[in-house]
């Protein structure tokens, strides 16, 4: 009797898991996602400037999100959020976004992400996710 009651408990905490994390507002792109940079942008250093690429994370994964999630993202690159490139104007990022449940419950979810600039384009794209 005791191990039926602790299978049916078990089970429960499962499914109300599952529920909280896949309703914490995160969901995979379905489609390439960009963003168009604004003007004032010098073009000639965007591909070396890693606040301006960490801004653009931040943009792309604002848009992966469940639109009515609301995201919070570390201030500054630093501790928290980690930046590398292996060439000009491709950067992988990886760090955390804290968001809002269905249950109204703060959810940290880290992640690791590749961005690109199109210089011919003046956009950035995101290349991948994994959350």
């Amino acid at each position: 009797m005791r191990n039926v009651f602790a299978v049916g408990l078990l089970a429960v905490f499962v499914v109300f898991l599952y529920t909280g994390l896949t309703s914490a507002g995160i969901e995979q792109p379905r489609a390439p996602l960009e963003v168009v940079v604004a003007d004032k942008v010098d073009q000639n250093q965007i591909c070396t400037d890693y606040q301006q690429a960490y801004r653009a994370s931040q943009q792309l994964l604002q848009k992966a999100l469940a639109p009515n999630a609301r995201a919070s993202f570390p201030d500054t690159v630093g501790h928290d959020i980690m930046i590398t490139t292996s060439r000009p104007c491709e950067f992988s990022l990886s760090g955390y976004v804290d968001t809002t449940n269905t249950f109204k419950a703060k959810v940290r979810t880290y992640y690791q992400m590749s961005v690109e600039y199109l210089p011919q384009g003046s956009r950035w794209v995101l290349k991948e996710l994994r959350m």
